[in-house]
């Protein structure tokens, strides 16, 4: 599982068109330390996360970008073909057991 924070919060930055500054500022830490996240060059101490987040109105998931793994690892779409089967399928075993469709 790749961790994506750095980018999550370079871009969920530039989307409220805030600087660093502003973001190390409300967390009460060094612009320095925003820096080195953007620049994958370290990780916000655990409990500043739900801050963050709420800082940029946004999950904690989402900041780590575990929503969009969650989104990836989904199964496939059901293509058209294996929804005919299947519904082949269920008109056969009602059919077997008297039912009309």
């Amino acid at each position: 599982m790749d961790i994506t924070i750095c980018e999550n919060l370079r871009q969920y930055r530039k989307n409220k068109g805030n600087t660093q500054e502003a973001l190390a500022e409300h967390l009460g830490i060094s612009i320095q330390a925003v820096s080195k996240w953007e620049r994958n060059e370290g990780f916000p101490d655990i409990t500043l996360l739900p801050k963050i987040a709420m800082y940029y109105d946004v999950s904690v998931d989402d900041l780590l970008g575990v929503g969009q793994i969650q989104i990836d690892k989904k199964l496939p779409t059901i293509t058209p073909e294996a929804m005919l089967s299947r519904e082949k399928a269920i008109l056969k075993a009602t059919a077997r057991c008297g039912l009309k469709p």
